[in-house]
């Protein structure tokens, strides 16, 4: 399967709280910031499009996906 328009998925606050267990309060400033930057570049997610063509398919936790620099 080949996708388009990779792109990392930005962190923000909220999921920066569920992520460090702590949603029934906020973090210090220190640590939101440390988990913001740990969330960064792919870690919290990425935004995948099917190429022209191909056919539906599942991208799931676990899964393998390379980039091919065109």
């Amino acid at each position: 399967m080949l996708l388009n328009v990779l792109t990392f998925a930005a962190p923000c606050e909220e999921f920066s709280h569920f992520v460090a267990r702590s949603q029934h309060e906020k973090l210090p400033a220190t640590e939101l910031k440390a988990t913001l930057q740990f969330l960064n570049n792919g870690r919290r997610g990425f935004l995948l499009v099917l190429s022209d063509g191909q056919e539906m398919a599942t991208v799931q936790a676990g899964d393998r996906v390379f980039v091919v620099e065109q």
